[in-house]
Formats: structure tokens, C-alpha cells, sequence
């Protein structure tokens, strides 16, 4: 089913098939004077009849510039059209003389002939079509079978002519709606591709300046005798290691494995000087190793990271816990980080933006949620709880939350 709006082909096709139907209609419109020009054989009475002649000319006046002016046929102006039509035909059959049934004087029947054009292009269902044809069937047929006394032979081919005209324009008007609605949808499609392609142009742009710049200056001081301290050179080289991984579009301390993700982090926040415990026992075994999937695996390891950040930064200790474990159904994953440092009220809003934008934000776009318990001279405690998804869910509205932290 071709819908009724659409994009600028599928309104061009709507505006060729509008302006057909005006056409056509005008035509019925010159056929009507053609028929008071030459017609030769007297009315039962001429005033009604030219009265029906100015009637229907000025109500397809009014079709034709509505058709024109908004470029579309509206079905409910279109029934109403059928209508007028149809009880025309039948005036036209009451006025025009017995002995007009094959002259110009029965000025109704081709006239409507022509205009059940707009039915086939503007109706968008089959049986709409049908129904308006058999409303302008059953006219004629009383116009001229019982008005008349038409041969019974002479009926068929005339009142079949109304399906034929509207059946083959309803299937000329959808083929040209289907190919107008397609025609959006590869415009569309292209447009999608082009915008891709900028972003991939402008990732490209960055990266190239990434490595060009700044890559190059860490791997630089990493590697001569620019910085004396080795830790800090280490750390220096361990972060060119990670901005490599990143240009290249494979950052080394995101993998798709949770327990893989944790001990990256661990191993990183080593270099710093801060020795990691980790814990994640029943996170090791074939059956539940790759349960968590990737969006919950970058989310969850970005937020231990600025959990063990803030360990390096405000404890004031050298070891930390991360404990990490999956429920008994697989249908939870529970990461906590434990240090032992001076701790501080969290009711005093000193938790820092670390916890409050990074962590928080983090566990939050994938719906789960982050406990803090700490208190000054007893440590803190960070809980993370996130409900994973069952296998084979469709997660990218969470990692699309996730990127945008």
C-alpha cells in the first residue's frame, strides 16, 4: 500500500496524476459546448438542459482549480465529484430526447465517460475504484435502459467502458506512486550514504591529526630521554599504546570480554602506581565469560576505570579491590571497587565529578544502578549493579547512551 504523503518524487507523482485528471476533465467541459453547437435534434425542453450543462461546468470548474491549486486529488472531494456526476447522468437522460440515445444531444454520457479519468487516479483502493465505476454504471444503465428503452445489446460495451477507464488509470496512478515512493527511498538511501561518508571523512580527519600530532609527541617522549622518571615514561608510552589502538579503530583496553576489559583496566592502572585486586572468579568459565555483551562491557569497564581514577587521585593508597560477579541466572552483573583510603561524606556532595558525570551516567544508560558507601577515615565502596539483557537482545540504545558520556 503506496501511502497517501511522501517525499518529493512520491508528491511529483500526485501532482502529474492531479493535473491528467483537470485535463480530462476539461476536456468533458469542451465536448459539453461541442454538443449545444452541433447538436440537431430538440430537447424535450432546451433551459433545464443548458441549466444541467452550466451545473455541471461550474462544479468542474471547481474540482479542476481545487486538483490544480493543492497538486492531489482528496478522495472525499472525489466522492462527492462520483456523485454529482452520477446524478447528472441521469438528468441528462431525462432531459435529452427518446431520440437522442446515439447523438451529441445525450451530452452526459461522454462527458462522464472522460471524467471517471480522476476516479483511477485518485482513489488509492481497487474497491473504491470499483464502487465509483458501478455508482456511474448503474446511472447509465437507467438512463438509458428505462429512460430510453436503449437494445439490451447496445448496454454492455457503453457501461463496461466506465470500469475499463478506471481500472487501467488506477493501475497506471499506482505503478506511478510505487515508483515515486521508490525513487524517495533511494534518494533517501543516498542521502543516508553521503552523510556516512562525511562522518567517516571527518573521523578520518581527526585521526590523521591524532596521529600526527599528538601520537607521535607521546610516542616520542615515551621513548627518548625527555622524561627522567620511568614510571611516569612508562605511563606516557602506555598511553600512546592506547591512542594508537584508538586511531586504529581497535582501543586496546575495550574487548569484548568482561574479565579480559577488567584486567586490561587493572593492568593500566598499574603503570600508574595503583595495584588492582582484581576478583571475578565466576566471570572466568566458558558458560558465562561472554554473557555481558559489548555495550555493557565498555560501559562497565569505563566506570571501574573512573572508580579506580578516583582512587588514584583522592584515597591516598596504593591498592584497591574490584570485585566482579554475575548472578545465579545470568541476568545481572554486580562490579564493585573497594579501597581503603580516607574516604569522605557522601552527603556532603564531595563525591566530584568523576563519580557523579562518569560513573553514574555510565551504569545509568545501561539501567542499572550505582551504590557509593564511604565515610571519612573508612574507605569507600562502590557498588555497580546493571540487569543484562537475555542472549541475542538488542542493545544499541544503551551503547548509544554509553558514547555519549
Amino acid at each position: 500500500m503506496i501511502p497517501a504523503s511522501g517525499g518529493a518524487h512520491l508528491a511529483h507523482s500526485e501532482k502529474m496524476l492531479s493535473r491528467t485528471a483537470a485535463l480530462f476533465r476539461l476536456g468533458g467541459l469542451v465536448q459539453i459546448a461541442s454538443a449545444f453547437a452541433t447538436v440537431t435534434v430538440p430537447y424535450r425542453t432546451i433551459w433545464p438542459a443548458v441549466l444541467l450543462a452550466l451545473v455541471v461546468s461550474a462544479e468542474s470548474a471547481l474540482v479542476i482549480a481545487i486538483w490544480w491549486r493543492r497538486s492531489r486529488i482528496d478522495a472525499r472531494w472525489l466522492t462527492g465529484d462520483v456523485m454529482v456526476c452520477a446524478a447528472a447522468l441521469l438528468a441528462g437522460g431525462w432531459l435529452s430526447p427518446m431520440q437522442a440515445n446515439h447523438t451529441w444531444a445525450f451530452f452526459m454520457y461522454p462527458f462522464t465517460l472522460i471524467a471517471c479519468v480522476a476516479v483511477g487516479a485518485g482513489y488509492r483502493g481497487l474497491h473504491q475504484v470499483l464502487a465509483a465505476a458501478a455508482l456511474l454504471v448503474a446511472a447509465y444503465l437507467i438512463a438509458t435502459a428505462l429512460l430510453h428503452n436503449d437494445p439490451w445489446w447496445n448496454l454492455p460495451p457503453n457501461a463496461l467502458s466506465y470500469v475499463a477507464n478506471t481500472v487501467i488509470t488506477w493501475l497506471i496512478a499506482r505503478e506511478l506512486r510505487r515508483s515515486g515512493a521508490a525513487a524517495d527511498a533511494s534518494e533517501q538511501e543516498a542521502l543516508a550514504r553521503t552523510a556516512d561518508l562525511a562522518r567517516e571523512r571527518e573521523a578520518t580527519r581527526y585521526s590523521r591529526a591524532l596521529h600526527d600530532r599528538v601520537l607521535q609527541t607521546l610516542e616520542m617522549l615515551s621513548q627518548g630521554h625527555w622524561i627522567s622518571d620511568k614510571e611516569l615514561r612508562a605511563h606516557v608510552g602506555a598511553e600512546a599504546v592506547w591512542l594508537r589502538g584508538l586511531v586504529s579503530g581497535t582501543p586496546p583496553d575495550q574487548p569484548d570480554d568482561l574479565l579480559a576489559g577488567l584486567q586490561a583496566v587493572a593492568a593500566d592502572q598499574a603503570r600508574r602506581g595503583l595495584r588492582v585486586e582484581l576478583n571475578g572468579t565466576n566471570l572466568s568459565s566458558a558458560q558465562t565469560r561472554q554473557i555481558p555483551p559489548k555495550d555493557v562491557v565498555e560501559g562497565v569497564c569505563g566506570a571501574v576505570r573512573e572508580a579506580l581514577t578516583n582512587v588514584c587521585k583522592h584515597a591516598g593508597v596504593t591498592t584497591a579491590v574490584v570485585r566482579a560477579r554475575l548472578s545465579p541466572a545470568a541476568d545481572e552483573l554486580t562490579v564493585s571497587v573497594l579501597d581503603q583510603g580516607v574516604g569522605f561524606d557522601p552527603a556532603a556532595g564531595a563525591v566530584g565529578t568523576g563519580l557523579a558525570a562518569s560513573i553514574r551516567q555510565r551504569i545509568r544508560a545501561l539501567g542499572g544502578t550505582v551504590i557509593v558507601d564511604s565515610a571519612p577515615g573508612a574507605g569507600t565502596h562502590v557498588e555497580m549493579r546493571v540487569p543484562l539483557p537475555p542472549a541475542g537482545a538488542d542493545t544499541s540504545s544503551a551503547a548509544a547512551g554509553i558514547s555519549g558520556q
